[in-house]
């Protein structure tokens, strides 16, 4: 015998989950941001122009890529350490706070691994991510289905509790530790357990079954954002990551071409041609900006040229700060002796001088 109430909640999830996805990005959310560990990395520059949530260190290359990691959901515990800015979502009570984290990758290369990663857990036909909350949704039917047909009866209740237990852990949740992780496998448990006078109660055990589903939907939503934020991300790194070694290639292929005997009659037009490659405006245009590459593209640069490509005083000093960061004050010394390549008479010096230079790069594209 069905039971009467069934129909009408069922009846509200379906126009609770209509429309979900707009209702989601209405919802009071707290947004905090600015901690003590965050606030280096904010510091950094975007990458590009634009993309905030992707910033890179100017001096040595590395990346931040931030995310949005769940406190609370309840509304009750909106005390994080650290916060200096707290930015409210929607109107109303809040119902929910996340935390901006950042990743941090010491170069480019990490980074674009790491994203694949991501990608990979939240694909839509083989993500474990996805498999393991369709799985869980499946649970959740199952649950809802044996109250409708009677399976779930008082007299079966504990070992169909312990059914569940094994079935969430076989899709990860009984080893979840994120907050909003446990509290779905709680819910979810809850959903065949008894009410708080220890009674089997078939409508507040569903009421609490569709509420775990109806969570269980937003984690499919937020993996469709996943998918698109990080396609969006990995997209700019493996664009970012290609301009960088197409230029240092171009360099080096330059200094090889400049280094075979044929081409010491018109070696002044090989070091133009370099000259031109390395020719900035000011030190913000500089082309390779992560690492591994930024370094030796940094200090080959100053090998080379010295700061004479900049036109700007301003950008020439901060340019000699960065390299006596990189390299220490001591070589910064010895370098600063060296003339620039497109000034220097001596071609034997100007030949060592470039050798240096590509192996420099050259290691770099074999990182």
């Amino acid at each position: 015998m069905v039971e009467r109430g069934l129909r009408p909640l069922e009846h509200r999830f379906l126009r609770t989950l209509s429309g979900l996805q707009e209702k989601m990005a209405k919802e009071p959310t707290a947004f905090l941001v600015s901690s003590e560990k965050t606030r280096e990395i904010e510091n950094w520059p975007p990458l590009v122009p634009g993309e905030k949530r992707v910033r890179v260190d100017p001096l040595t290359g590395e990346l931040g890529i931030s995310s949005w990691r769940v406190i609370d959901q309840s509304g009750e515990k909106i005390s994080p350490d650290g916060v200096t800015i707290l930015m409210p979502q929607g109107r109303g009570r809040i119902k929910g706070s996340a935390r901006q984290v950042w990743s941090r990758y010491p170069n480019v290369e990490t980074a674009i691994r790491s994203v694949i990663h991501i990608l990979e857990k939240y694909d839509k036909k083989s993500g474990a991510a996805i498999i393991n909350t369709l799985n869980s949704i499946e649970i959740v039917r199952e649950i809802l289905r044996g109250y409708r047909t009677g399976e779930i009866n008082p007299y079966n209740l504990d070992e169909i509790a312990e059914r569940v237990a094994d079935e969430l852990d076989k899709v990860g949740l009984s080893t979840a530790t994120k907050p909003n992780k446990k509290r779905l496998k709680e819910q979810i448990e809850k959903a065949v357990g008894r009410d708080s006078l220890k009674r089997f109660n078939p409508l507040i055990g569903r009421t609490r079954a569709v509420s775990a589903w109806l969570k269980l939907v937003r984690e499919l939503l937020v993996g469709e954002k996943v998918r698109g934020k990080y396609s969006r991300i990995l997209d700019l790194l493996l664009k970012q990551r290609e301009t960088e070694r197409d230029f240092i290639s171009q360099v080096v292929e330059v200094i090889n071409l400049a280094l075979e005997p044929e081409a010491e009659k018109n070696l002044v037009g090989y070091i133009e041609y370099l000259r031109l490659i390395f020719f900035t405006r000011n030190l913000d245009d500089q082309v390779v900006k992560t690492a591994p590459y930024r370094k030796p593209a940094m200090v080959a640069h100053y090998w080379l040229f010295r700061s004479s490509l900049m036109r700007d005083d301003a950008d020439k000093e901060k340019f000699e700060k960065l390299i006596e960061q990189i390299t220490g004050p001591l070589p910064l010394k010895l370098m600063r002796r060296l003339v620039p390549i497109d000034r220097l008479k001596d071609k034997k010096k100007l030949k060592a001088r470039l050798i240096v230079a590509r192996d420099m790069l050259q290691k770099a594209l074999n990182f």
